[in-house]
């Protein structure tokens, strides 16, 4: 496990590195978690580090930190890797309905961007949008999705994933490669495309799967059920005899 130096701090609210600063209060950085003075401890021995004035550690600096310069690195580059994502494991799971691992570019990039519809609202980490798609991305340092999030995505009908980086260095160079080549770390929140090719399979399915029974009833017996064969079937029906995808 990597030692948690706070090699970040805020200076004019921009998020700097500490090589690109000068030693102690002259560095004239902040904490990025509580804005309390960071003093710049460059010397010989021990890895170059912020440390906050008077030793009032907020504790929470690192992951603020971390956080911020994951933003900091999509809104710059542009680049996300998606891995592959297949309908729930309790499901039918087939080849036509697996999205393929993918680097894919976006155009727009909008941090902490409020999205509204229909009375739900949520303020994701990164909105990234290009001509035929829009993902919204969730960085987890310390908090995760929890189901409340998941219901207002589902309800948006937005795709999304999520970044797993608690356990990442505050390293530039190592968060770029987690966040454009190392797909394990990037979990699918919710596709909304999976979900909606899955949901036309699902409802086909039941649709031919009575087709075949009644035409069984019909070419092989001397009677029917009425009230099965008549039927007509709702949306409620399928909706019913259904569980939901995810």
């Amino acid at each position: 496990m990597h030692e948690k130096l706070l090699t970040y701090g805020l200076k004019n609210s921009k998020l700097t590195h500490i090589d690109d600063v000068e030693r102690g209060l002259k560095c004239n950085c902040s904490c990025p978690n509580c804005q309390i003075a960071l003093i710049a401890r460059k010397g010989k021995i021990k890895v170059h580090h912020f440390a906050h004035y008077r030793g009032a550690d907020c504790g929470k600096a690192y992951e603020t930190a971390l956080h911020l310069l994951a933003k900091e690195i999509i809104k710059e580059r542009k680049t996300i890797i998606l891995p592959e994502c297949y309908p729930s494991k309790n499901y039918y799971v087939d080849s036509r309905f697996k999205h393929p691992q993918r680097v894919i570019n976006f155009s727009t990039i909008e941090l902490e961007k409020q999205i509204a519809q229909d009375e739900i609202t949520i303020k994701p980490d990164a909105l990234c949008i290009n001509t035929d798609y829009e993902l919204l991305v969730e960085f987890a340092v310390t908090h995760f999705v929890d189901y409340e999030k998941l219901n207002k995505i589902r309800k948006l009908k937005k795709n999304c994933i999520e970044v797993d980086i608690s356990n990442i260095e505050l390293n530039k160079d190592k968060l770029i490669e987690v966040i454009e080549n190392l797909p394990h770390h990037t979990k699918w929140i919710h596709n909304k495309h999976i979900e909606q090719d899955y949901r036309s399979f699902v409802e086909q399915h039941f649709i031919d799967t009575k087709n075949i029974i009644e035409n069984i009833f019909k070419e092989n017996m001397n009677f029917c059920i009425p009230n099965y064969i008549n039927r007509k079937y709702s949306k409620k029906d399928f909706m019913i005899m259904k569980a939901p995808l995810f």
